[in-house]
């Protein structure tokens, strides 16, 4: 199995090290971007009130309910669903 000449062996430590920089970069941006989002929902007061900033939009949004978190909706939404498909069926 031949080895990689020094200069190829350069040029991909240099790539591999060019690589891990660029992911440390965007791993403090996206950093720096989390905690701006929480300076400003505490600037405006959304911490309390269920809503959020959204960075991609700039804009404040209120999110879509979700559900319990063990895979089931919402009891209400369960519920409504149920009403339409007996209304449906009748």
């Amino acid at each position: 199995m031949p080895n990689l000449s020094p200069d190829d062996h350069y040029q991909l430590r240099k790539a591999q090290n060019l690589a891990d920089k660029k992911a440390l970069e965007a791993q403090r941006a996206q950093g720096e971007l989390g905690r701006l989002v929480l300076v400003l929902e505490h600037r405006y007061e959304l911490m309390n009130t269920g809503q959020i900033v959204d960075p991609r939009s700039a804009a404040i949004q209120t999110p879509a309910p979700q559900g319990d978190g063990n895979g089931k909706g919402a009891p209400e939404a369960l519920f409504s669903t149920e009403l339409q498909e007996a209304t449906a069926g009748s």
